[in-house]
């Protein structure tokens, strides 16, 4: 609509004066319509008219390494000739790191972000973690908390503190204990069963009148038809759950999917909604991992969902705490645009995530633009860049392999290094 409305303008009978600002190597808003089409087509279709094109390629911020990592990675067939340079120096090389998994990515980076401030004394807001969706945070977010490290959520709340995974922990805590009125009041009717506040309000009459709890009266409320019968079921399913015999993986997904939460979230397929269902995938796959984590280590025989919950709330219990001034920052990529830092992690740097297999204006030939989803970073760190890259992920609680996104693959041999997996650093103990 804006390229349609500059090209009516060109007409008019008198000053022309039109200054159009672009980036030839990328179109981060293809998901609301937008083509990197009009800024490639802007010289030739408005050619006839006169025009001035001013080349902006000199990165104030980062050191050589980066910006010629940057250059390549973002090469594209489709944009004009541009080459970005910096003046200052060729800094550090980027740091390629291969794990094994994505919860040894996590460790990885929280290990060497401790190494980093024993060696180089930076502070927390000298460190950012970038990632391509917001439920990539729980791992690094979990490890950032077990290690005593302050860090802040930016374009979104913690994980913990999301919408979906509140809900989806709700029904878990309900398992665990049924007489816990406030994940009660808050899954009763999530998703909707038709069971009204009014019920609820009687529900919460009659325990306190015959000192019980809600649960005890779920099945003796006056209610309609249709309430009683959605009440009977979702007894029914929390009352399955606590007789499951399985750890508490197995209980998690039974209850993700009897409840109707996870197939309620799929419903949505905007971009907000997939994420919400990410967050809800990550939430099972990061119980999963805590079961095998027991499993691998034997560090504790018990994989039981109060187990579990147990732990979340050690975790958690930091959000109730005052913020700590210095922190280390977490973001998506694209919210990382504009801002600077020291030291940048770029995580999950392997092929379906830059970008999610999800977003249906990305195919998986579209090298250039995956190359752009990239570049977004890579001029952020002023000084030094680690890419972390497992080799294989949890997702929807499987084990899948992965590959370094394809445009890794273009950075020049001089300005980057890869790091052996090693063992954790002894500070991070």
């Amino acid at each position: 609509m804006q390229y349609a409305i500059i090209r009516k303008l060109v007409h008019y009978e008198g000053p022309r004066n039109i200054c159009v600002v672009g980036d030839d190597a990328q179109s981060i808003y293809a998901f609301r319509g937008a083509t990197i089409q009009n800024i490639l087509d802007f010289e030739k279709d408005f050619n006839p008219f006169g025009i001035n094109v001013f080349k902006l390629e000199e990165n104030y911020r980062s050191t050589e390494h980066i910006v010629q990592a940057a250059n390549e990675g973002s090469t594209s067939t489709n944009a004009r000739s541009k080459k970005i340079w910096s003046d200052k120096g060729l800094g550090q090389k980027i740091k390629l790191i291969k794990t094994m998994t994505d919860a040894e990515e996590g460790q990885r980076v929280a290990d060497t972000i401790v190494e980093q401030k024993n060696r180089y004394h930076l502070r927390n807001g000298d460190i950012a973690i970038l990632y391509r969706t917001n439920a990539q945070s729980r791992i690094f977010e979990e490890y950032l908390r077990r290690y005593n490290l302050s860090y802040r959520v930016f374009g979104g709340l913690s994980f913990y503190q999301r919408k979906e995974v509140k809900d989806l922990l709700a029904y878990l805590r309900l398992v665990v204990n049924p007489k816990d009125e406030e994940a009660l009041r808050r899954v009763l009717n999530y998703p909707r069963r038709g069971i009204g506040d009014t019920t609820l309000d009687k529900l919460s009459e009659m325990a306190g009148t015959t000192e019980t709890t809600m649960w005890d009266n779920l099945l003796k409320v006056e209610a309609s038809t249709r309430a009683k019968n959605a009440i009977g079921e979702f007894v029914a399913l929390i009352q399955k759950a606590t007789e499951l015999n399985g750890n508490a993986h197995e209980v998690a997904t039974y209850i993700a999917k009897g409840s109707g939460l996870l197939s309620h979230l799929k419903e949505d397929t905007t971009v907000e909604g997939m994420a919400r269902l990410e967050n809800a995938n990550a939430l099972l796959d990061g119980i999963k991992a805590f079961v095998e984590e027991d499993l691998e280590t034997e560090s504790t025989t018990d994989k039981s969902l109060a187990a579990y919950l147990q732990n979340i709330a050690l975790l958690t219990d930091l959000d109730q705490s005052e913020p700590d001034p210095d922190f280390i920052t977490l973001m998506s990529t694209h919210s990382a645009k504009g801002l600077e830092f020291k030291s940048v992690f770029v995580v999950g740097m392997e092929e379906k995530l830059f970008p999610p297999p999800t977003w249906p204006w990305i195919t998986p030939k579209d090298s250039t633009k995956n190359g752009a989803f990239f570049m977004w970073p890579s001029p952020a760190p002023s000084s030094s860049s680690r890419l972390p890259t497992p080799t294989a992920v949890t997702a929807s609680g499987k084990c899948v392999l992965t590959s370094p996104a394809a445009f890794s693959k273009k950075y020049p041999a001089t300005c980057w290094k890869a790091l052996l997996r090693c063992r954790p650093a002894a500070a991070a103990r």
